[in-house]
This record gives structure tokens, C-alpha cells and sequence, in this order.
């Protein structure tokens, strides 16, 4: 989410953040997003963002039904998922016609290989102003490993709060 937000910025896009609620705007807005929709989750809001988008990176650890993303997506669109969702719930299904003829992509990502984080890394060091401004708003919680299906299933349920991340630690 925020870092997503905050390294589109860094390299030109315009950011719409999308969310199910107007409770995290004020965080995507300060995180560096122009425009926020709370959509998510509302079938006839994000129907009416047809055609808007040329990337869509979802960043929630959920499994969501991606029709009403895809239709979020211009022609040539991708969407991409990089939250990777419980082990219980890794499979989607999606049309195939509508895909080919608008030439819409999905795609998924793991976090990143070893070169690309450095990189990134490089770049949050050398943005500090883009990254080192407004912590609080990063809203972390660490947690020990035992609680991961716990912070998981807050998350899922938009039950987390203010908690946009969870750092798991091995030792208490």
C-alpha cells in the first residue's frame, strides 16, 4: 500500500489508491496518492471506474473476485497481485474472451530478488524525503511468528485498524 503509493510517486505515475472504506484516505493521501476511491468491495463503484486504470497493483494479502478490477483496467491494462493470500485461498478463475480482446494482463510478483530490493533500497535512502517523512503513517505492528494467521485474519476482515503492515519477529 504506502510504499507502493510512495515509489509510483518517485517515478512519475499518477496514483489513484483504491480501499473498501474513506479510512485509510488520509494515510494514501499523505503516502503521496493524487486521487483515493473507497471502492473496493463495491461492485457498482468500481464499475463506475471502467476503463481508468493502466496498472493495478493489489497489494492485499486477500483473495478477491479480480472481474471488477480487470474492468477497472484500460485496454492493454495489467493487473497485479503482489499480497499474497492464505495458502486456503490461492486459487481465482477468470474469463478468457474478455482478457484476449482488451489484451489485459494479470500478473503476480513476489516481493522481489536481492538486486531489485537493493535497489529499491538505494532509491528509499536516496528519497529520504519521499520515504523518511511522515512515519506514523507507515503504521506498523510487530508481532511474534505465532501470531501470523492472527494479524492475517485482521487483515482479511479490515479489522486491523490503523495497521497497514505487521513485521513478524521469531523471538519473543
Amino acid at each position: 500500500g504506502t510504499a507502493a503509493i510512495r515509489f509510483a510517486r518517485l517515478f512519475g505515475g499518477q496514483v489513484t489508491a483504491l480501499s473498501r472504506s474513506e479510512a485509510k484516505r488520509g494515510g494514501a493521501m499523505k503516502a503521496g496518492a493524487h486521487f483515493f476511491e473507497a471502492c473496493l468491495g463495491d461492485v457498482d463503484k468500481m464499475a463506475d471506474l471502467a476503463g481508468k486504470f493502466d496498472v493495478i497493483l493489489d497489494t492485499n494479502p486477500t483473495n478477491p473476485d479480480i472481474g471488477p478490477y480487470m474492468g477497472m483496467l484500460k485496454i492493454n491494462g495489467t493487473y497485479c497481485k503482489v499480497g499474497i493470500p492464505a495458502a486456503s485461498d490461492m486459487n481465482f478463475t477468470y474469463a478468457w474472451i474478455p482478457t484476449i480482446f482488451t489484451q489485459k494482463k494479470i500478473a503476480g510478483s513476489i516481493v522481489t530478488g536481492t538486486r531489485r530490493m537493493k535497489r529499491m533500497m538505494e532509491l528509499a535512502g536516496n528519497e529520504l524525503d519521499v520515504f523518511g517523512k511522515d512515519n506514523e503513517e507507515w503504521h506498523t505492528e510487530t508481532v511474534h511468528m505465532t501470531e501470523v494467521n492472527e494479524a492475517m485474519d485482521k487483515l482479511q476482515q479490515g479489522k486491523a485498524g490503523h495497521t497497514y503492515r505487521y513485521i513478524l519477529k521469531w523471538d519473543k
